[in-house]
């Protein structure tokens, strides 16, 4: 039996869930002791926590969608506020001030 952690999406939001097998077109997955029938174009893989919060988006196996979302909202919480996709600087909350050294 597959048990691999996923993302489905449902009225707007990105959820987490278990999968635990697929049947042609659709995933059976667990989700807050229910099982449900999700089809597989609204399903990704999840990485764990740790790996979503990575500094730069681009190392992190599984890059999707709301991988990028609970990370960004991750480092939200934590006050962790910049991250990086390759080259690109993302700033979740550019309004908060962070004491960051300017190299001369």
């Amino acid at each position: 039996m597959i048990k691999n952690n996923i993302w489905f999406y449902n009225n707007d939001d990105w959820i987490k869930a278990t999968l635990n097998h697929t049947i042609n077109d659709n995933y059976i997955v667990n989700y807050q002791d229910k099982t449900l029938t999700i089809n597989k174009k609204f399903v990704h893989i999840r990485n764990h926590d740790d790996i979503d919060t990575s500094d730069n988006l681009i190392d992190i196996p599984h890059l999707n969608e709301p991988s990028i979302l609970n990370g960004i909202s991750i480092r939200y919480i934590n006050d962790t506020i910049y991250t990086y996709t390759g080259n690109i600087l993302i700033a979740v909350n550019p309004f908060k001030f962070i004491d960051i050294s300017v190299i001369k």
